[in-house]
């Protein structure tokens, strides 16, 4: 680290000033694989308009299909999807009889308030049920 050499700054310092420097200019790396591939982009978008102006179609569909390639178009982007998480949930919840005496007495409307009524806090449990076991 010629940072602590140079400035005669602490080790943390020194930590802190690449950090600084990494969230302005970002990874070197990624950023020059990303410079190439706007490159490349940027001369196949050249070769296509070229193809077009020559009225070469073969050339243009095999330069479209390069360019979909370097930009990931035909990647999948999400693939830690489960669309099992978005179905429908079935909650059972047993109440306390004085609850339930006390929402029967309210069904009509009007505000409940169970900090009046002994509750008791549990954690969560899932119960099995007869469609677990298949």
């Amino acid at each position: 680290m010629s940072v602590l050499v140079n400035d005669g700054s602490s080790r943390a310092q020194a930590y802190r000033y690449v950090s600084d420097a990494l969230s302005i200019f970002g990874d070197i790396l990624k950023n020059h694989k990303e410079a190439k591939r706007y490159l490349i982009e940027e001369d196949l978008m050249r070769l296509q308009q070229r193809a077009i102006k020559n009225g070469d179609g073969d050339l243009e569909l095999r330069v479209i299909a390069q360019r979909i390639k370097i930009s990931g178009i035909n990647k999948d982007d999400d693939l830690k999807f489960n669309p099992e998480k978005l179905a429908a949930q079935t909650y059972i919840i047993k109440a306390d009889p004085a609850v339930l005496k006390m929402i029967e007495l309210h069904k009509n409307g009007g505000a409940y308030d169970f900090n009046m009524v002994d509750t008791e806090e549990i954690t969560f449990q899932e119960l099995k049920t007869d469609d677990d076991d298949e």
